[in-house]
């Protein structure tokens, strides 16, 4: 959408009176996990500004629709998702219909085909995959500058440090990452004192114990190169560089020894504003380590660590009943996003949620 496009669309009597690019999305058969992931990435401030500063006559190339039959490509995901931010702001208050998306998804992730209720996490792990393959970069530009909107937005590196527990020997290692992962249950040692698997947590907590040292023991030690043999370790992550926009995956739905799933309906509360990953940055915990030996550090100062909430997904009900919605803000207000009906919402109702998916943007300090 063009800059001349935006200013009519702001004009138009359907957009006065509300925010551009509230529109809700219908919902077309147990499609809401589609729905309220889309509207997180739609009202992501870098997204959207990447994508709706594409002009319209370069962002889409017409292209033959597939044959019955015919196989997609995950590009086409990422083709539809660029064209739904810019119908999205395109200044009508008629839901948007996804359909296209919805076919290119079917076309191209065999697994989130059909009518099914499907993982929201799985979409987004295959919208940030469709959207790196419709931009046709690599993982990294020669020069060491993210080459796609998804490494740009979302994309940090995560380093993992293995140290002996003989001779202290430091084995680091990075990669990156699009989305962070974190268990809600409560830590085993603090089941041992009595603490409640299904008990309140918080996104402190879980961040926690993502970054604490874990023991690597028995048949888990790793071999030492120093040493010539299997060591009993410690193998910690931290976060080398930090992202644009993270999103944490709350690890909601558990599976059973015996093949079953369950969702787990713990609270964790997590803060609109002030969330500060200083702490489980590599420098930080090298310096805390009081060695530099094997990291990759940030220099002071070129590192953001504060954070605000942008938007949550939240999934309600039961594993075999259950509907997902989303929360996102914009201008600093709050709005409830479930499929076809966007309404004003309350930051109370926001962080009281049972979030699954949180999306939090840097912010400057």
């Amino acid at each position: 959408m063009t800059e001349k496009t935006l200013r009519a669309a702001h004009k138009s009597p359907s957009a006065r009176g509300r925010l551009l690019g509230l529109r809700g999305i219908n919902n077309l058969g147990n499609t809401c996990f589609i729905s309220s992931v889309l509207q997180a990435l739609v009202h992501n401030p870098f997204l959207r500004t990447h994508y709706l500063a594409l002009c319209e006559e370069d962002a889409f190339i017409a292209k033959s629709a597939p044959r019955p039959g015919e196989t997609g490509h995950l590009g086409d995901i990422g083709q539809e998702i660029k064209r739904a931010v810019n119908e999205m702001f395109c200044g009508t208050s008629v839901p948007y219909n996804p359909q296209a998306l919805l076919m290119a998804l079917w076309r191209s992730v065999e697994g989130l085909a059909g009518y099914a209720q499907q993982d929201a996490h799985e979409f987004f792990i295959a919208a940030i995959n469709g959207m790196h393959a419709a931009s046709h970069g690599d993982e990294d530009t020669p020069r060491g500058k993210p080459s796609s909107v998804v490494h740009q937005v979302f994309g940090g590196r995560l380093q993992s440090d293995v140290i002996c527990g003989s001779c202290g020997s430091i084995s680091s290692r990075t990669d990156p990452f699009y989305d962070v992962g974190l268990d809600i249950r409560p830590p085993k040692h603090q089941l041992a004192l009595g603490i409640s698997r299904n008990g309140p947590s918080s996104l402190d907590d879980s961040l926690e114990r993502y970054t604490s040292p874990e023991c690597l023991q028995n048949d888990e030690k790793p071999f030492c190169a120093r040493c010539g043999t299997h060591q009993e370790s410690t193998k910690q992550f931290s976060f080398a560089r930090l992202p644009q926009t993270i999103c944490f995956h709350l690890k909601r739905f558990e599976h059973t020894a015996d093949g079953s799933s369950v969702k787990l309906d713990n609270e964790v509360s997590f803060p609109a504003t002030g969330l500060d990953l200083q702490a489980h940055t590599t420098s930080h915990i090298t310096a805390q380590r009081g060695s530099g030996a094997g990291a990759e550090t940030t220099a002071p100062g070129q590192l953001i660590t504060t954070y605000e909430l942008i938007a949550v997904v939240e999934h309600i009900g039961t594993m075999e009943a259950g509907h997902y919605i989303a929360y996102v803000r914009r201008r600093g207000t709050w709005f409830r996003c479930d499929d076809a009906c966007v309404e004003a919402a309350e930051e109370e109702d926001v962080v009281g949620c049972k979030g699954y998916l949180l999306f939090y943007a840097q912010s400057p300090n």
